[in-house]
């Protein structure tokens, strides 16, 4: 009956109402960590968090604890049936469990060590997998077959390594424990024999068939006990590892509280806006690696050293199409992630319209904000689901701005079905460029747009931009020249700062 309830507690209290809840705080946190979160943490760490480290919350650690529970119960009557009738083998009950204990605490470092590099290694096993299969066609391009298979063995060597360690010190625990659990019931046998026939207690054979059969039962459960509880506590320290990601800081949040010089309240910004397309820099200062990301910058003399923007400061005006040039590395992409809030300013101030982006909602910022990226994002499904994720335009909407960028004729497409896989990668860039110009924002950025297509693709592109996009301030991050010489404004970008400045049309 005691096994039955906490089988049932396991199955219907816990595992029902805690599984929703975990895993949805555990998306909700993930989904909101800002952008440090995502570039310290291995991609396989990350779902991890998602299979095994949820798997231990939800199955393991309430498995574990249910049982624990039901041995300790089970463990305090047959010691109070031994208790009652054979007081002087709980004694022998007692040596024991502090023996067993003492195996226990001897083993519980290494064995705490252990469980911490088949946690730490398992993620980089995953992490090689899917960057091997991400990177199919360049491995077979370059031969690199021998490599990228000597990276997943080495990885899956350590993981291995680290799994049959703790297999061995939990072989060796179990050993030891049975040993000194046979090796105490032979005693117990002898010493009640000897009581028996030295008139010490009443030998009644009723009474200590009884009294021995507990004597083995409880030795056993104190092994199962100990276990239970040394694997409950591993569970519980991985458990605190999955709740620490479960209630991190938002993005939100860390930006509030990085910026002691705002008030940490949101102005309420019209629905058009930015109704002009002004953006002013003003000695702005950034960098990737700040203290929200764990990485210690005390050692900086100034607080813009190591910065990805260094003292930047340029003003565009409505309408301008500025060019961005420089070389890799130069912080080109820097300007785009700043403007989007996703780098976190350690001085200055970035105003659009008058109005300090700090002060407002990341997600009105960005919603307010375009952007069509190097590389396409396209994600599984319609045409409508990429080109509108939340639905809110109609269908002729959607077809003009696919008619716009000369992706689709009148219903050539269906946009309720999935993508088509024979799209090249132009005809996918020019589904992003639709999707920037549904939203009609009178902001766009094209961070190296065209980056990835050929030339006649490249000046395709550029020319829907400055057709439906004349009446927008654009910033183009450019890596050719012929990009720019529609450019109101050219910005030469050099280790974070404006190096030069040049005027166009």
């Amino acid at each position: 009956m005691l096994d039955l309830c906490s089988q049932r507690w396991t199955d219907i209290v816990w595992r029902r109402a805690m599984f929703v809840k975990s895993h949805d705080e555990l998306l909700k946190s993930v989904s909101a960590a800002p952008l440090s979160f995502f570039t310290s943490m291995p991609t396989g760490r990350i779902l991890s968090l998602f299979t095994d480290s949820q798997s231990d919350v939800d199955l393991r650690m309430p498995q574990r604890l249910a049982n624990l529970a039901t041995f300790a119960v089970k463990l305090a009557f047959e010691s109070w049936v031994i208790l009652m009738f054979h007081p002087v083998l709980v004694v022998a009950v007692a040596l024991v469990l502090c023996a067993m204990w003492k195996i226990v605490a001897v083993s519980r470092r290494p064995l705490a060590a252990i469980i911490s590099a088949q946690t730490e290694s398992l993620p980089l096993v995953d992490e090689q997998f899917q960057d091997a299969l991400a990177g199919a066609s360049t491995i077979r391009a370059f031969s690199a077959f021998s490599f990228a298979k000597a990276r997943l063995y080495l990885r899956l060597f350590t993981h291995v390594s680290a799994q049959r360690a703790g297999d061995s010190v939990e072989t060796w625990i179990d050993l030891s424990m049975t040993f000194l659990r046979e090796a105490v019931t032979v005693t117990a046998f002898a010493i009640a024999l000897i009581t028996a026939s030295n008139g010490v207690v009443d030998f009644d054979p009723t009474y200590m068939s009884l009294v021995h059969l507990c004597v083995t039962f409880v030795l056993a459960r104190l092994q199962h006990l100990i276990r239970h509880s040394h694997a409950l506590r591993s569970s519980l320290v991985r458990s605190s590892k999955y709740i620490k990601y479960t209630v991190m800081d938002s993005e939100q949040k860390i930006a509030c509280e990085a910026s002691p010089d705002t008030d940490n309240t949101f102005d309420a910004v019209s629905d058009n806006w930015p109704e002009n397309g002004a953006i002013v820099f003003d000695r702005v200062c950034a960098r990737y690696n700040d203290k929200t990301s764990g990485i210690d910058n005390s050692d900086s003399d100034s607080p813009c050293s190591t910065s990805s923007l260094d003292n930047m400061s340029f003003q565009v005006k409505p309408g301008q199409h500025v060019g961005i040039v420089g070389r890799t590395g130069a912080g080109k992409s820097s300007i785009a992630m700043a403007l989007f809030g996703l780098l976190r300013l350690e001085s200055g101030s970035i105003t659009i319209d008058n109005i300090d982006i700090r002060s407002i909602p990341l997600k009105t910022l960005r919603s307010r904000l375009s952007i069509v990226p190097q590389t396409p994002y396209l994600l599984p499904g319609s045409v409508r689901d990429n080109i509108d994720p939340y639905g809110q335009y109609n269908t002729e909407e959607i077809y003009q701005a696919l008619q716009s960028v000369g992706l689709a004729t009148k219903r050539s497409i269906s946009i309720d079905n999935d993508l088509p896989a024979d799209w090249s990668l132009g005809q996918q860039q020019l589904l992003a460029l639709s999707r920037a110009l549904l939203q009609k924002s009178r902001i766009i950025v094209l961070d190296e747009a065209t980056a990835s297509v050929d030339s006649p693709a490249s000046q395709k592109l550029h020319m829907l931009i400055r057709r439906h996009f004349a009446h927008c301030t654009v910033l183009i991050i450019a890596h050719r020249p012929d990009v720019l010489v529609d450019c109101d404004l050219v910005l030469n970008v050099k280790d974070g700062y404006i190096s030069e400045i040049d005027f166009g049309n």
